[in-house]
């Protein structure tokens, strides 16, 4: 996008923090509102009339796949049209479906709520939104100080999810994460600002949308937007059942909210290390936590629980990160939001597909192939890491 306002955004050598609080408050109220219920969609979803575990997992994923169909055409539009007016219609959405959610019983609707909250596409263009305001060089600062607002979010999300779980039904719960998606309405609505967009602006994006996808480091990095996405929705699905054959759900908390602390401090340490040139080595290091986290699962105790929630998380937060980072610093402005969002699409389909597959293994009777999925795609991973250019550059 050619505006003067993030070109001048761009100039600058500093990173505008209030801007970067701003946005980083919209999207922990986002983050809260979500991570909130999903240790709970799937125990939810086979409390409703007409579940089964495949509509339970489905109930789960089809926010990833929504997600992902929304990403592309709501960043390439972002890139002409602006930031703002795309991140409102994508809350909107998101507000909408958490609103029919809390007022169901049924799978079905459920399902469609699901599916409209997915379709509230608004990753993309916020990560583009970012890297439009951050200088050369400091994207991974920049988006490292986003993620130190967004984080925290995530953390209180996990220790009051379970508390209000037991003092309040799920339904209720929606309803509230309606009202945080509305705040972060109003935020966004009245305290961020975007200069209209220059007359230069091409019009011709859905041409230039062909040539981003080509680009083969933004087709590697997306691979690992499955990979990671896939791990970490596969988690949500499985590991609050485990965690309940040793304590009450409602204390899952004491699983999660250690694991974002140990998130939080080593996506700091990833973030700078990074932007020194070793991108490679943080996203192999995350990779493996990963994939070597939820493998841990199979081992059954209340200690590989534990284990497997910070070795996973550690390394989604670190991959949720960089990966964005690379891209705000492979592309211009102009073709940032296109680019962004290849990289949510293909991120949440990853988390369709993980909670999705997990439902079809359960209910076939052969859940250790769950297991199998995510060790191929770490390895694929693994493979895939040679190929992606060391050199970060505009």
């Amino acid at each position: 996008m050619k505006s003067q306002e993030l070109s001048h955004g761009n100039k600058k050598g500093h990173v505008n923090k209030h801007f970067l609080i701003l946005l980083g408050l919209v999207m922990g109220l986002r983050e809260l509102s979500m991570t909130m219920l999903n240790p709970f969609i799937s125990t939810f979803g086979k409390q409703l009339m007409y579940s089964t575990p495949f509509l339970a997992g489905i109930a789960l994923g089809i926010y990833g796949l929504t997600n992902a169909f929304f990403q592309i055409p709501y960043g390439i539009l972002s890139d002409t049209k602006g930031r703002k007016k795309f991140m409102l219609l994508g809350l909107f959405q998101l507000f909408a479906g958490l609103l029919i959610a809390g007022l169901t019983s049924n799978i079905y609707v459920f399902i469609v709520a699901r599916a409209l909250q997915g379709s509230g596409a608004i990753m993309g263009i916020a990560y583009s939104w970012v890297g439009d305001k951050s200088p050369i060089g400091k994207s991974n600062q920049a988006m490292g100080f986003v993620g130190m607002i967004v984080a925290p979010s995530a953390v209180i999300a996990f220790v009051l999810g379970p508390m209000f779980y037991q003092w309040i039904s799920l339904k209720w719960m929606f309803l509230g994460a309606a009202c945080l998606v509305g705040l972060a309405i109003l935020l966004v609505l009245f305290f961020t600002h975007e200069m209209p967009n220059a007359a230069d602006i091409p019009d011709h994006s859905w041409k230039l949308f062909s040539r981003v996808l080509r680009n083969r480091n933004l087709l590697l990095i997306s691979y690992l937007g499955i990979a990671y996405n896939f791990i970490m929705a596969s988690l949500f699905f499985i590991l609050p059942e485990k965690f309940s054959t040793y304590m009450s759900i409602g204390h899952l908390w004491l699983v999660f909210a250690p694991a974002l602390a140990i998130g939080m401090f080593t996506m700091m340490l990833g973030t700078h290390t990074a932007d020194s040139g070793h991108f490679k080595q943080v996203a192999l290091v995350s990779l493996l936590l990963l994939g070597s986290g939820f493998v841990v699962l199979l081992w059954q105790s209340l200690p590989a629980v534990f284990l497997s929630a910070i070795c996973v998380i550690t390394g989604y937060m670190c991959m949720t990160t960089i990966l964005p980072s690379y891209i705000n610093n492979l592309f211009p402005p102009e073709n940032r939001g296109a680019a962004n969002g290849i990289l949510q699409t293909f991120t949440f389909l990853g988390f369709f597909l993980g909670p999705t597959i997990s439902g079809i293994c359960i209910q076939s009777g052969h859940p250790d192939l769950i297991y199998g999925c995510v060790i191929i795609l770490t390895l694929l991973g693994f493979t895939s890491m040679p190929f992606i250019s060391s050199l970060i550059t505009d």
